[in-house]
């Protein structure tokens, strides 16, 4: 399914840009910073099995959460917008964290 919006195929992306009007690969590649952590989501799993609610009771919770955050400051510094737009060195900062 990451093949609807990874270039080149980009079969989503490119149905999407034909619709706005913009360039199919500009848009595949906003379609990839957008969708890029979704690459790392099933290694986190992989390698935190607290993230399936196994293990204790608030294990799970803390982290669920902290994959969340961290998942939401990558998509941030991919994308350069956080309530407007973001600054080299906050973007640097949302990875950093």
């Amino acid at each position: 399914m990451m093949s609807m919006i990874t270039p080149p195929l980009a079969i989503a992306a490119f149905a999407a840009a034909t619709l706005s009007g913009v360039g199919p690969m500009r848009t595949a590649v906003a379609a990839l910073r957008f969708g890029g952590p979704a690459f790392v989501l099933p290694f986190a799993f992989a390698y935190n099995p607290s993230l399936l609610l196994s293990g204790g009771v608030a294990l799970p919770f803390i982290s669920v959460g902290l994959t969340g955050g961290g998942v939401l400051l990558v998509t941030v510094a991919l994308a350069g917008w956080f309530r407007s737009a973001l600054s080299r060195v906050q973007r640097l900062g949302a990875v950093r964290d």
